[in-house]
């Protein structure tokens, strides 16, 4: 949590405000600092790949959409999904259903988070809004590889709330599932799912690194302090139990109509 802070402090340091839209919103200052630098190298090494080739300007609107976010919730839930059905023991069943719970719990509790004060937040416009990288900026809206309406700008992108999100319930997964290719593929899930609003300028690189790892770094240790996950895996023993059986009744009737 301290580190999170820190984090943000450091980010913090190299901002200025100034009235967008009659609102105060932060910008990097004139002079370089670790961050701008780090921010305006990734955002340009991005851009550039978009400037050189439509395929890659295909794949990035395609992935920007905000439909294609459910590809990443389907992601990892089919991880949970495919991790649960491989394994035959009931007990086994019943644990793994009780941390399915505990994450709807903490998903709960996360957007509880995410509206209240602790949330660290400061409004800040994308690159693709920030001069001058606005002035060089491929905008795949503009560019009409696409013909629907594709995030590549925000006036409130910090911190990363997608990023924020694929944090938390990946880091569950990995906490929760105790096999290293599945693991893997929550890393895999995690890091591929957040780039799209880096390529197309919705985000800077630091709305991740510091955003959303500060807010994980604050959130996160909270609800997965020992006594508190003891107490709420504790709780969902039955409800675990009952969802269970149920998904067991409802595979044997699939399985009886399919044999009838």
């Amino acid at each position: 949590m301290i580190l999170g802070v820190l984090l943000f402090v450091s980010w913090y340091r190299c901002q200025e405000y100034y009235e967008y839209k009659n609102l105060p919103t932060v910008r990097y200052a004139q002079q370089d600092c670790f961050w701008k630098t780090l921010d305006y190298a990734a955002f340009r090494m991005f851009n550039a790949g978009l400037q050189r080739s439509e395929a890659a300007q295909v794949f990035w609107a395609v992935t920007n959409l905000r439909i294609f976010d459910l590809v990443a919730a389907l992601w990892m839930a089919g991880l949970f999904w495919l991790y649960y059905v491989r394994n035959p023991r009931a007990e086994d069943r019943v644990m793994i259903m009780r941390f399915g719970l505990f994450i709807v719990c903490v998903i709960v509790l996360f957007i509880v988070f995410t509206i209240s004060p602790l949330e660290i937040k400061v409004r800040r416009c994308s690159p693709t809004m920030t001069p001058p990288l606005s002035l060089e900026a491929v905008r795949l809206s503009q560019s009409g590889v696409v013909p629907w309406r594709v995030k590549e700008s925000s006036s409130v992108c910090f911190p990363g709330d997608h990023a924020l999100v694929l944090l938390v319930v990946g880091s569950c997964l990995l906490y929760g599932l105790r096999s290293l290719p599945y693991r893997i593929a929550v890393v895999f899930g995690i890091v591929f799912f957040s780039l799209p609003r880096l390529a197309g300028g919705g985000h800077w690189l630091s709305d991740v690194l510091v955003g959303s790892t500060a807010n994980f770094a604050v959130f996160f240790p909270v609800v997965m302090f020992a006594p508190i996950r003891e107490r709420m895996l504790g709780w969902l023993h039955t409800p675990a139990l009952y969802c269970h059986r149920m998904f067991e009744r409802g595979c044997e009737m699939i399985r009886g109509r399919l044999c009838a």
